[in-house]
């Protein structure tokens, strides 16, 4: 079978025609292919390491409230002190924001539901190794690509035993 130079002209041309779409579909295919939104997104993770500070706490939760003993070993014990707090049905945030108080945030980023797991102890701010969302210690974004602040939740502090409550929302 003889090709005709038209139909062969034809082929080539929509065969480097199609190059560029094929490697735009190729790009949006990666970026969007993984669903899990734990994983790091390998275009924009951080390079901020998580801090040895960063303690994770393995708890439990009951009728909604965690209780957490805050002893010298803790990286809560003193202030500025940060930890991630893992229970049975999710995770926080936790800092220790003065010698009473704690805050409490939802370690759920706000952006695209990513767990948030970094701490940079220079800037005293959570961050998202998805996408890169930085909050500060009250869970106030500092940048984006998230837009809205992290769930905060209402707390105890007294005899080293601090007490959240799941079901508390500050607003």
């Amino acid at each position: 079978m003889k090709i005709s130079r038209r139909s062969f002209v034809e082929t080539i041309f929509k065969a480097v025609a199609a190059i560029p779409i094929l490697s735009l579909v190729v790009t949006f295919l990666q970026s969007c292919g993984n669903s899990n939104p734990s994983s790091p997104s390998n275009s924009t993770t951080p390079s901020v390491p998580t801090s040895s500070s960063f303690q994770t706490i393995h708890t439990t939760a009951n009728n909604g409230k965690i209780t957490l003993s805050i002893d010298s070993s803790s990286s809560l014990a003193n202030v500025g002190g940060a930890a991630y707090v893992d229970y049975q049905s999710g995770s926080i945030l936790v800092d220790r924001a003065n010698n009473d108080s704690f805050n409490v945030l939802s370690s759920t980023c706000t952006h695209q539901g990513c767990t948030i797991t970094n701490f940079d102890t220079s800037t005293k701010q959570f961050i998202c190794p998805c996408h890169g969302s930085q909050f500060n210690l009250n869970g106030q974004v500092v940048v984006g690509p998230a837009r809205t602040s992290l769930t905060a939740y209402q707390n105890t502090f007294s005899n080293n035993q601090l007490i959240i409550d799941l079901n508390a929302v500050i607003t």
